[in-house]
């Protein structure tokens, strides 16, 4: 191994060394920062899919029953659409605890009949035992039931759900293996039929809006937009503000760790004023701080993103998957944080080490 190159001074610089990687490796806790606030999202997955699957349709207020009734039966005819009418009555879902301890809403479809749900879980592609299924029933995902410390069989106060006073409802079947937060009912509440469920095999959710309002014309109904649309815009500031405090964070530990290196650097001036005496260019003593930089930094990723990856699923295995939680292993807004951190903190100190010792002058000692 030449005495020039960086794993030289790595390998003979063992403590000095991994120090620096040891505070390089702080850079890499961004992105388990970065996983944490992105878990979040994991939990609206089901619901994603619902929101491609399922478009809700209402009469617009009461005065345009007459319309909302006449586009129906319109939509009913149009061979590549089915409707599924439901009550008018809302049911609310069940909130849920997220990775970050604090808990949030679910997305909820109501349907007026077994029938109806079985068919809509046919058009979605979701398996579920429906057997013990009946009006004032809910269908659930496991993971979301855990998360809820509930289980089948279990009654859900009407309260929880709707304003309405009616009876109780009952989990009757829980949809396996699945990490859907969406909470499915059934529930007939009689001729009121002021809503319904329109889904196709055929169109994706937007084409269904569209061939909806081409439907509807000048008649007036309202169409459900896209509830993901809201929850994406809630979410897009909060994740701006990781990415600044990212920022922060990284200029903070660029300080730090610069003036850690700056020490460990300023002991070997007397190295690099003998390698200018030797008569070797400012480039080539540039490169190799920058190659022992960009060395032990590679050193700090790959024990960070490790250390990240085992704890991650430790902690997934033993404590946030039993709860119905989950902590994602990657994720673009922890990568993100990371790269930022990485940069911030391994570029500056490459261009100023690089440049100091590149001044280094053996009349000087």
């Amino acid at each position: 191994m030449k005495p020039f190159s960086a794993a030289y001074y790595v390998k003979n610089n063992k403590m000095r060394s991994m120090i620096i990687i040891l505070m390089m490796i702080m850079t890499t806790f961004l992105l388990l920062a970065g996983n944490y606030i992105e878990s979040l999202d994991w939990y609206w997955n089901g619901a994603r899919k619902a929101n491609e699957d399922i478009v809700m349709v209402e009469a617009y207020d009461l005065d345009s029953l007459e319309d909302y009734s006449d586009v129906i039966k319109d939509i009913k005819e149009d061979k590549e659409l089915e409707c599924f009418e439901r009550t008018g009555y809302g049911i609310s879902g069940l909130g849920w605890t997220c990775t970050l301890g604090f808990k949030m809403g679910s997305s909820s479809y109501l349907f007026n009949s077994k029938e109806d749900l079985a068919r809509a879980f046919e058009l979605m592609g979701i398996e579920c035992d429906l057997t013990d299924v009946k009006n004032g029933s809910i269908i659930m995902g496991d993971t979301h039931l855990r998360n809820i410390n509930h289980k089948k069989g279990d009654v859900i106060e009407a309260s929880e759900l709707t304003k309405i006073e009616i009876d109780d409802f009952t989990i009757d079947a829980v949809i396996e293996n699945t990490d859907s937060f969406v909470l499915y009912s059934v529930y007939d509440g009689g001729e009121k039929l002021y809503r319904a469920n329109i889904m196709s095999s055929s169109l994706n959710a937007e084409e269904i809006r569209n061939r909806i309002s081409e439907i509807a014309g000048e008649r007036k109904i309202r169409i459900y937009d896209n509830n993901m649309k809201l929850i994406n815009e809630q979410f897009d500031p909060f994740k701006a503000l990781t990415l600044l405090g990212s920022v922060l964070l990284s200029i903070i530990m660029a300080v730090t760790t610069n003036s850690v290196i700056t020490g460990q650097y300023i002991k070997r001036t007397y190295e690099f004023g003998v390698y200018r005496a030797l008569g070797i260019q400012k480039g080539r003593i540039k490169r190799k701080c920058c190659a022992e930089i960009l060395l032990m930094d590679a050193v700090a990723v790959v024990i960070g993103i490790a250390l990240i990856f085992i704890s991650s699923f430790i902690l997934n295995e033993l404590y946030y998957m039993p709860k119905g939680q989950y902590l994602p292993y990657y994720s673009k807004l922890g990568i993100e944080c990371f790269l930022i951190a990485n940069v911030l903190v391994v570029v500056p100190m490459m261009l100023l080490k690089g440049r100091q010792m590149a001044k280094a002058d053996i009349t000087e000692f």
